[in-house]
């Protein structure tokens, strides 16, 4: 390789490494908070959520039956030259 490309390449690398190193500096990431009860309730969400008794039927799955068959694709010959 050239030597001016080898450089540009150990920049280019550099200048990435050092744009995280600013953008945590200057940027830094809040974690996020839960909202917490108080907004739950002025949002009109429930606090508790009661378990319904529902009973669903279970149907069972049919079994799916594939035939196999034979199938033969013809195509046409693009390339008169390529026969192998």
């Amino acid at each position: 390789m050239d030597k001016r490309a080898i450089i540009a390449i150990i920049l280019t690398f550099l200048i990435i490494m050092l744009w995280g190193v600013i953008q945590s500096k200057f940027f830094p990431q809040t974690p996020s908070q839960p909202p917490s009860k108080e907004a739950k309730q002025e949002e009109g969400l429930p606090t508790k959520v009661e378990k319904l008794d529902l009973k669903e039927e279970k149907v069972p799955a049919k079994k799916k039956t594939v035939i196999k068959k034979e199938v033969l694709i013809e195509t046409a010959d693009l390339f008169g030259c390529l026969h192998y």
